[in-house]
């Protein structure tokens, strides 16, 4: 694949489940680049393609030190290969997060989606919520910063842990790390893959020894902020509380999903 004057990049560790076709689809603004790592991807001009065997988050380090020019790009997003959304939504993905000027971001989640945390869910009548950290398996981030944090991805072998050491380590302003409601993907639920090479408990352990090595403590969910999407503009020009249109999304996410919540214990990485 030739050079490209995009601005944007997509990751991913690809196998058989793939939906990269997908992303493709409408695209625009952004290159695809993928790790194989179960030998079927077929090579085509609409990507970049490497063979690798690997996590997803030790292949971005790979990749960081094979292609050095990964890091001209403006945004980079990070996506397990199983998530379904568009280009298009990609495409307005990465446009959200520079036009806020963003460090950490993530598209939400479709409320059938499998899911590590409630906040991820996506509100409507919200454009984005300003967290305090983003799910591993849907990250975009600035392309410069990752060289100086492929260290830390090159030892996150399930991606455990790198929620809350992300933020620590780049030492995020305030309101710059941002959940996206206003573009939402579906992650299937079904086994995860990690599943078959680690149990969940010692996922858990190497999250928690890497935290520990960087001296960072699991941080409980937080939103700072939010900002209307174009429906919630429209709804508050009839005269309705931005304030009052945050809680009503929110009331709609846990009465939707009340008898999936119900069923967590919030403890610091632990939602499910």
């Amino acid at each position: 694949m030739a050079e490209s004057a995009r601005p944007f990049l997509v990751v991913s560790s690809v196998g058989p489940d793939s939906r990269h076709a997908q992303w493709l689809q409408g695209r625009r603004g952004f290159d695809l680049a993928l790790i194989d790592y179960a030998g079927g991807c077929p090579q085509s001009p609409e990507y970049r393609l490497w063979h690798r065997e690997g996590m997803k988050w030790p292949n971005l380090a790979y990749l960081s030190e094979v292609w050095p020019s990964l890091g001209s790009y403006a945004a980079v997003a990070v996506l397990d290969d199983d998530l379904q959304l568009d280009g298009l939504a990609l495409d307005r993905a990465f446009e959200l997060f520079q036009q806020h000027g963003l460090w950490l971001a993530q598209p939400s989640l479709r409320l059938d989606s499998a899911f590590s945390w409630t906040f991820t869910l996506q509100r409507p009548y919200l454009a984005l919520r300003f967290t305090g950290f983003v799910e591993n398996g849907l990250t975009m981030l600035r392309g410069q910063d990752i060289a100086p944090l492929a260290e830390v991805f090159a030892q996150a072998r399930s991606g455990y842990g790198l929620d809350w050491i992300l933020p620590r380590l780049l030492q995020v302003p305030a309101r710059k790390v941002a959940v996206l409601d206003e573009v939402c993907a579906f992650h299937p639920p079904r086994r995860p893959a990690l599943d078959q090479h680690w149990s969940r408990a010692e996922q858990e352990r190497q999250g928690l020894e890497l935290c520990r090595r960087y001296g960072v403590e699991p941080m409980e969910p937080s939103e700072e902020g939010f900002l209307l999407s174009p429906r919630g503009r429209a709804w508050e020009a009839q005269g309705t509380s931005a304030e009052v249109i945050y809680a009503t999304a929110h009331r709609f996410v846990l009465h939707q999903m009340a008898s999936v919540i119900q069923k967590f214990r919030p403890r610091p990485g632990i939602e499910s």
